[in-house]
């Protein structure tokens, strides 16, 4: 199986099922980076879509420093940014560490049918601030390690591991709230928060395939 350097280059030659072999690698990791931080159905997708529409311009500015992957999941989390600077009033206004996603204007509902507990964790991380959520979700998720997240969103390993440090702080005392509000509902202990926000989202999306331009 050709690695992803080697579809890249193949890509940028001209061969065009390379590219599209390429982007069917890339689209669940895509798809699960948005799907838990818009507000429809409908935004994932389009947000999906302009992250594979910006990825084909700029695929001659991939130098290879990091895998594709992570590459591609900085540009999603650029196309995600400007997402959110359509959603907030005033641009001006707009902190993505500082502001959760439901402040930004995503809404609280999340688009993923799982269980009562994992329900209780993916409205907790949509609000915690959206640096922390995208941070967590790539950790838990993905299972990026500090340096493959910090090469998606452009920072050292250690912010990285700050930032993992800080979310499950809030992650946790939002839960706590979140508990307050409905006294039936049950938070999940720390420990099984990997698994719990894991298994909530689709490891596989059914896609048609892609035709990148040659």
């Amino acid at each position: 199986m050709a690695d992803d350097a080697e579809l890249l280059q193949r890509w940028r030659d001209g061969d065009g099922a390379a590219g599209n072999q390429l982007f069917e690698r890339c689209f669940a990791p895509i798809y699960r980076f948005f799907i838990n931080k818009t507000r429809s159905p409908a935004d994932t997708e389009e947000l999906t879509q302009n992250t594979f529409v910006a990825l084909m311009s700029a695929r001659e500015g991939f130098l290879g420093r990091s895998s594709f992957l992570t590459y591609a999941l900085g540009v999603a989390s650029n196309v995600l940014r400007h997402y959110y600077r359509s959603l907030a009033r005033e641009a001006e206004q707009l902190d993505p560490l500082a502001s959760s996603i439901v402040a930004l204007g995503a809404g609280a509902q999340t688009q993923l049918e799982c269980a009562e507990a994992q329900q209780l964790l993916l409205v907790a991380l949509r609000e915690i601030p959206a640096e922390l959520q995208i941070v967590l979700e790539l950790y838990y998720v993905e299972s990026l390690d500090p340096a493959a997240i910090g090469e998606t969103l452009g920072l050292n390993a250690n912010t990285v591991r700050g930032r993992i440090q800080r979310g499950r702080d809030q992650l946790r005392a939002k839960l706590d709230e979140l508990a307050t509000r409905a006294p039936d509902a049950q938070s999940p202990d720390a420990d099984a928060w990997p698994e719990l926000i894991r298994s909530a989202f689709p490891a596989r999306i059914l896609t048609t395939a892609f035709t990148p331009d040659s």
